[in-house]
């Protein structure tokens, strides 16, 4: 597909869930939007559509985006919104934003010196199961195996194949396609984490 034509289809589909999320007027969706640069068709699609959140980040090196700060920013949004009474909305989260993010470009790399370390525990990634990150799990410093571990299983699968997948791309300051990671579904798990959190603390109904 052509960008024109990639943006047309991306904006129809979300159009419709906004309507179907509306409709229902309970529900968030989280939609992934794919692509090799982390804010242009998301851009594009958000000017189309005008969903609720857009993620967008163009890391300068200077400042640093974190999982934390994310996601109280959708937290935030969606509160403001129930106090609204509009309890459903539609978030667009570029495929390649985790490689903004301070967290996860660290376990990326921690991944990756596991695998040049350990090679014979990544033989083959297309065949990776749960029992064999059991190994690369033990293996990563404490703050990014508790990072890893909150994830599902399926998701620590998707990004230890991309991780491998993409070769020197992984160092430092390289960047790696996440098109196969469910990055909408990270975002979801860490977003119901804090609205739970904030249900139990009463700031939140």
């Amino acid at each position: 597909l052509g960008y024109d034509t990639a943006c047309k289809l991306y904006s129809s589909i979300i159009g419709n869930l906004a309507i179907q999320a509306a409709s229902a007027g309970m529900i968030w969706c989280f939609v992934r939007i794919p692509g090799r640069s982390i804010s242009h068709i998301a851009a594009e699609v958000a000017l189309m559509t005008h969903p609720h959140v857009v993620l967008m980040s163009a890391d300068t090196g200077n400042e640093q985006l974190g999982l934390t700060d994310v996601t109280q920013m959708i937290c935030n949004i969606i509160e403001l919104r129930s106090r609204q009474n509009c309890n459903f909305g539609v978030i667009l989260i570029p495929d390649q934003l985790l490689t903004s993010v301070f967290e996860m470009k660290q376990l990326f790399i921690e991944i990756r010196e596991i695998k040049d370390a350990c090679p014979d525990l990544f033989e083959s990634p297309s065949t990776l199961t749960w029992k064999d990150l059991i190994p690369i799990l033990n293996m990563l410093p404490p703050l990014t195996r508790a990072l890893f571990q909150s994830l599902p299983e399926r998701i620590r699968v998707q990004i230890c194949q991309a991780v491998v997948e993409g070769g020197a791309g992984t160092g430092k300051g390289g960047t790696i396609d996440l098109g196969t990671v469910e990055t909408e579904n990270i975002f979801r798990i860490l977003v119901e984490a804090e609205l739970t959190r904030r249900v139990v603390a009463g700031s939140y109904k």
